[in-house]
Parts: C-alpha cells; sequence; structure tokens
C-alpha cells in the first residue's frame, strides 16, 4: 500500500468517524441557518417550521405566554447577540394586517423580495407564511448571517429576520427567509 493510499484511507476513517460521532451525539456537523431561536423560551413555543435546502431555506416560529408577556427589548437582545441587528420597528394597525390575506387565510407578507406591508398582487409563496396573530401588530426587522436574493435582479436582501408581536405581546412569531 502506498503512502497515498494510506493517506486517503486514514481520511475516509476519520470522516466516518466524525459522521458516526456526530450522529450518535445528536450534534450537526452543519447547524441549520439561525436555529438559535430553538432555545428562545421553549416552554412556549407553540409552532416550529424549518424548511432549509443548499440554495434557501425559512423558518417560522410561534410563541404563545398563557402568562405575561414577551419582553421587547429581551428579545431584541437575544437576536443581536446571536448576529442579527435591529434595523426598524413598526407597528401596523389591524385595518392593514386584516389585509394580509393568502387563499382566505391570514399570511405575513414576505417573499423574495422581502416584507411588504402593502401589496395588490397574488403571491403563492405568501402561503408559506401563516400568521397567527391579528389585529394591530409591531413587526421589527432585522438584518440576519444570512441573504435573501431576487432571482430577477440578483439583488441581495439584507433585510430577512422578521418578528412580529400582537398589542398584548403575549404571541411573537418569527419569520426567515434566506438564499434564491
Amino acid at each position: 500500500m502506498g503512502v497515498s493510499t494510506y493517506g486517503q484511507m486514514r481520511f475516509l476513517e476519520t470522516t466516518l468517524f466524525v459522521i458516526l460521532i456526530s450522529t450518535l451525539s445528536g450534534c450537526s456537523l452543519f447547524p441549520s441557518p439561525e436555529g438559535f431561536w430553538l432555545n428562545y423560551q421553549e416552554d412556549d413555543r407553540t409552532e416550529n417550521y424549518s424548511d432549509q435546502g443548499p440554495w434557501g431555506g425559512k423558518r417560522i416560529i410561534h410563541w404563545k405566554k398563557d402568562i405575561g408577556k414577551f419582553n421587547i427589548p429581551s428579545v431584541i437582545k437575544f437576536a443581536e447577540d446571536n448576529g442579527w441587528k435591529l434595523q426598524n420597528n413598526s407597528l401596523y394597525n389591524s385595518s392593514l394586517t386584516n389585509k394580509w390575506v393568502y387563499d382566505n387565510k391570514p399570511i405575513f407578507p414576505l417573499y423574495y423580495k422581502g416584507f411588504i406591508s402593502h401589496f395588490d398582487f397574488s403571491y403563492s409563496g405568501f402561503a408559506d407564511y401563516p400568521r397567527w396573530i391579528s389585529g394591530d401588530i409591531k413587526v421589527l426587522t432585522f438584518t440576519t448571517n444570512f441573504i435573501s436574493i431576487d432571482p430577477g435582479t440578483q439583488e441581495e436582501i439584507r433585510r430577512n429576520g422578521f418578528i412580529i408581536l400582537n398589542s398584548e405581546q403575549n404571541e411573537m412569531t418569527l419569520y426567515h427567509m434566506w438564499g434564491e
């Protein structure tokens, strides 16, 4: 057996060993994008959807408190401690959010160009972003560790992480979209 063949065998053995240990320990060699949100107030989490692929993905997590409310500065600090940067904090009243509907279901209007509060077109991708919060909504807009890409122009969209809260601040939903 030549030196190069021996080296290749050792590399293969080492690679298989790392994969085996990672699988058995429950650790991932490639953590899912923005998975840190799964560690945020786990007891209050009611919905969790993640679809991550090699060219893009989305994550939606909904939390609801039976008692108390979410502390917005604490939410922002958690996000910023994990690399998200707050860009905007806006309030949308129910007369507008009641129009955020696709196929007769409430949605968060997010698509490949980002979040759009006023839209006058039908886009089937809206169905991918269900909304459990109604009424007046506060939207926190963040830049994240990932980008979205407009397929038409190849423009990079950096504001692709969103937290929405209801007016009572006892419900909160995260929306994150990245890639193409």
